[in-house]
């Protein structure tokens, strides 16, 4: 028998899993419109994070001072993670969220890994995420 108390709690407050009938137990399935026929993307910023509204300008306000462990980089290089010029000003923001996601997904060891481009040492090709964003760039958005 498995014992289960939460800190903090009373003894009384144990659960057993003789408490649990597990032959009832189907997974509760949220009403949902996300559509499976749409991008990852779009599915991902519309249902999952709908709104990035005004994010590039907080990470960017977050980066001009000095004590962000990235100020100089950003500052240097002149990133920018809010876009006034473009339709969605927060789309760098985004295209972060997406390289995350698929660098969670990815075979390698560590981030850096994520930016090497050509043949690795087994039977595929590294990510080149270099393609879509600078390593450093991405460094200053996490």
């Amino acid at each position: 028998m498995i014992k289960l108390q939460p800190p903090n709690l009373p003894a009384q407050s144990i659960l057993t899993l003789d408490d649990v009938d597990l032959t009832t137990f189907g997974p509760e399935v949220p009403d949902s419109d996300v559509d499976l026929s749409d991008s990852f993307a779009n599915n991902f910023f519309n249902h999952v994070m709908p709104s990035l509204k005004g994010h590039g300008k907080i990470i960017d306000q977050y980066l001009a001072d000095n004590r962000s462990t990235y100020h100089n980089t950003a500052k240097s290089r002149k990133f920018k993670f809010e876009d006034v010029l473009h339709d969605d000003p927060d789309h760098i923001v985004k295209q972060c969220y997406l390289i995350l996601i698929a660098g969670s997904t990815e075979l390698e060891n560590g981030t850096e890994n994520l930016w090497k481009r050509g043949k690795s040492g087994g039977r595929r090709l590294y990510p080149d995420f270099g393609k879509y964003m600078k390593i450093e760039m991405f460094k200053c958005f996490v």
